[in-house]
């Protein structure tokens, strides 16, 4: 880490390393001093964003705060008379004695002074062209932007790797929930001239396959930003598709991965066994045909839901996609579309591959015995329901088995969306009648709402004018990123977060280094910590960040999974504006993943299934048998969550009755 003082954010973890030598500075800092030093006066800059920004040390006291907020006025003085001293001749020489963490600064002080007459259209643009990356710095400033509009607009007509900026700063999608730097755009570039840089990219000797997929993911929505031909995406996606051909043509360095899934005809083994294959490295999910088949006709279809688990123990469907459950290399370099949804992320790709090869082998395996899968997923909807619930839906219509797979999708598509009418019409009206149900409009599968109040509990986005302590809370205590996860006395010993560590190990508060204390403090005070009289750190509620390590994982939590002691801390942190509720039958996980298989309303890259098979568009090289699978796979989980929230609905009722009549 450079010795010399760098202020980044409020956020960045390097703060209190600097906050020592920016105390220094301060102290012995003098009213007369000369600076020749273009790094010692970026330096001095930086110090007084410390002040401005409220990052002093806990030693700190108010005299000495109000005595380095009066020196750090002087200070910008001195900066600002530095640079009126200079002429437009000193700055090649300056710029090239520049430390490289201080380059951005420099356009920074040249941007917010207005100091235009230090650097006119041709030093801008020597100095763009003898390297590469100040276009970036340059970028990150509205007025400078403003001012070299032309210059500039030039400098990306002549580069078209700058094709690989315009699609940050308008397709690529904020990482890991933090904000990307924002870039401004010359207005002088044309949406032509923009389209012409992007197909000039493609072109180029190493254009970056990241990039690449994100031209491909441009929509009409993005329209008064960018706008590429199809012809042009055709492009980018086959010129992406040799890179990657190329890779991996007689390369076997990289890490092999993948999933197994077998029905097994050995007698006497268990249900399930699961494992990994260590020469392959693949995870092998081997099933006993001997216990399938000896399943009753009611478990045919439940089986997906004790033996193949497509719902968590949440009741959430299990292959949807997690933002915390990042494991490939991608998933941190890679570059996503702000529309696009995951689909390269190595665990949803595991997860939902998974789910599509067990409805597969699952399906065959019956089919073997003349037993139809399809027939009893219409008797679960139809009679199970029923029996069990009361709820009387219409009749589902199954594909028959003879239809060729195109017509089977066409089929069964229409009906998952009748069932999600019907149970939509059912919340609302506590019944279905035939004859206003042909009179409602059509809902989409996302849309349906829940007979359970206060069903689902999602997290408040956190703003610097409403800031939301929980994610602060969850940052330190579940983020493997946390710095409270790292304890000296505990390095050998591997955990991913703070609310592993202090479950397994005894961490005393003195474990901790000075910069770390600072956070532990803060979580003290707010009582999500406490510490012991022999200084070891606890939780003071458990049950609390239990709760609050699901919504984590999940970024979803159900309210009536919890007991009662809960749901209280629930309700507080709802009415604190931290939490908030929705009644729907989907969570928004889940959403996303129906949107991403059926349409392309939310999505970018979806697969948008529906969308192709009844407009008349299949998709090309996709075999209708998969979509078929696959669809069948989301309507089971669909009649899941129904009788889910039939379950948890009819309990309610039950505790309801109960204590009125004081039983």
């Amino acid at each position: 880490m450079s010795e010399r003082i760098t202020y980044f954010s409020n956020n960045d973890l390097s703060l209190w390393y600097y906050l020592p030598r920016v105390e220094s500075i301060l102290r012995n800092f003098e009213n007369n001093v000369i600076l020749s030093d273009i790094n010692e006066v970026i330096e001095l800059y930086h110090t007084t964003l410390f002040i401005d920004n409220g990052i002093y040390a806990e030693s700190w006291t108010e005299l000495d705060v109000n005595e380095f907020k009066q020196k750090s006025k002087v200070i910008k003085r001195i900066v600002c008379k530095y640079f009126s001293q200079l002429t437009i001749l000193d700055i090649p020489e300056i710029y090239d004695q520049l430390d490289y963490v201080y380059q951005a600064t420099f356009w920074e002080i040249i941007s917010k002074y207005k100091l235009w007459n230090l650097i006119d259209d041709d030093l801008l643009a020597t100095i763009l062209n003898e390297n590469e990356n100040v276009i970036y710095e340059v970028l990150r400033n509205k007025e400078l932007v403003e001012h070299y509009n032309m210059v500039l607009a030039l400098y990306f007509k002549s580069h078209p790797k700058t094709a690989e900026i315009l699609l940050s700063a308008f397709i690529e999608k904020d990482k890991f929930n933090e904000k990307k730097t924002i870039y401004y755009i010359p207005q002088t570039l044309t949406i032509d001239d923009r389209e012409c840089i992007i197909d000039n990219y493609i072109d180029t000797a190493n254009p970056n396959p990241n990039y690449l997929n994100l031209i491909s993911q441009i929509t009409p929505k993005d329209r008064n930003n960018l706008r590429v031909s199809p012809k042009i995406k055709v492009k980018a996606r086959e010129v992406a598709a040799k890179i990657s051909d190329d890779f991996f043509k007689d390369n076997n360095t990289g890490v092999k991965y993948g999933i197994s899934v077998q029905i097994s005809q050995e007698k006497g083994i268990p249900p399930i066994q699961i494992g990994m294959n260590k020469c392959s490295l693949q995870i092998e999910y081997i099933y006993s045909e001997e216990y399938i088949l000896s399943c009753c006709e009611t478990k045919y279809v439940e089986n997906f839901l004790y033996l193949f688990g497509f719902l968590d123990k949440h009741a959430l469907i299990s292959f949807v996609f997690h933002p915390h459950k990042m494991i490939s290399f991608y998933d941190f370099i890679g570059i996503r579309a702000k529309n696009e949804f995951p689909s390269e992320n190595l665990s949803f790709k595991l997860d939902f591959q998974t789910a599509i090869m067990q409805t597969v082998a699952y399906m065959h395996t019956l089919e073997k015995k003349g037993i139809y899968l399809e027939d009893y997923i219409s008797e679960f909807y139809n009679k199970v329901l029923l029996s069990e619930y009361g709820y009387k839906g219409l009749n589902l219509n199954i594909p028959g088995h003879n239809l060729s797979w195109l017509e089977k999708v066409r089929m069964i598509i229409p009906e998952m969306e009748s069932v999600v009418r019907q149970y939509n019409l059912y919340v609302l009206e506590g019944e279905i009648d035939p004859n206003v149900f042909v009179l409602t409009d059509a809902i989409k599968i996302t849309d349906c709402n829940s007979l359970i109040p206060k069903k689902y509990i999602y997290l408040t986005d956190s703003t610097e004018q409403a800031p939301n302590i929980l994610c602060r809370v969850m940052k330190d205590c579940f983020s493997n990123q946390s710095w409270l996860t790292h304890v000296e006395s505990n390095k050998d010993k591997k955990y991913d977060s703070l609310y592993k560590l202090l479950q397994k190990e005894n961490i005393v508060y003195n474990n901790y280094e000075n910069y770390q204390k600072q956070e532990i403090d803060w979580l003290i005070d707010n009582q999500y910590l406490q510490k012991g009289s022999d200084g070891v750190l606890d939780f003071v509620n458990l049950k609390q960040m239990n709760m609050l390590h699901d919504l984590y994982k999940c970024d979803v939590c159900m309210y009536w999974n919890y007991d009662a002691d809960t749901r209280i801390i629930l309700d507080d942190y709802i009415n604190k504006g931290y939490l908030y509720f929705e009644n729907t039958l989907l969570s928004h996980q889940e959403q996303d993943l129906y949107s991403y298989v059926f349409n392309n309303e939310r999505f970018s890259n979806a697969l948008a299934y529906r969308n192709k098979y009844l407009h008349g568009t299949p998709p090309i090289n996709v075999n209708p048998h998969k979509v078929y699978v696959i669809s069948i796979m989301m309507l089971i989980c669909l009649l899941f969550k129904i009788k889910h929230d039939l379950q948890v609905s009819f309990e309610l009722k039950q505790c309801r009755n109960k204590l009125s009549t004081g039983n």
